[in-house]
């Protein structure tokens, strides 16, 4: 018997967004993930974000299973962040296919808007065809977001 859709008791995406929700534990997360960290490391990596609630999101990670914390016995002290095995299992997750191809949509998107789409009107405003390197970057541009609408159709195909 499958689980009644609207029980969140049997919705696997409740417990992940308790352990990596909020603002701030992602961004902790991918930071980490570029190699060990310190403290003052993330600081500057994550600059507005306030001592306070970045000590708060390192001991929630730590709590959780997915960063080590390793003090060091030195004058003065130094601690080091790396992520858990446990950790580096939601590198599919932050890094994964939605991420991604969104960014280089909304890259593509704006790149049509601001350059692409202006210089085709202006061409054809002047009356000459529009061709060059522009033209290409177009073209490709367009191509890249059918294929990019595509596979997300499929997708939705697949998982229903």
């Amino acid at each position: 018997m499958n689980p009644p859709l609207f029980d969140l008791a049997y919705c696997p995406i409740v417990p992940a967004l308790e352990v990596i929700g909020g603002k701030w534990k992602p961004l902790v997360v991918y930071h980490i993930y570029s190699g060990v960290q310190r403290f003052s490391g993330l600081q500057r990596s994550i600059p507005v974000i306030s001592k306070t609630m970045l000590t708060q999101q390192l001991r929630e990670l730590e709590h959780d299973g997915l960063l080590h914390r390793q003090v060091f016995a030195e004058v003065p002290p130094r601690v080091e962040y790396t992520l858990t095995a446990l950790g580096l299992t939601l590198l599919p997750v932050l890094f994964g296919a939605f991420g991604t191809l969104y960014l280089a949509s909304a890259i593509v998107l704006n790149a049509l808007l601001a350059g692409g789409i202006a210089k085709m009107l202006l061409a054809a405003r002047a009356g000459r065809p529009w061709s060059g390197p522009a033209w290409w970057v177009y073209k490709y541009s367009l191509l890249y977001l059918a294929l990019l609408f595509l596979a997300m159709a499929v997708d939705r195909a697949i998982a229903r």
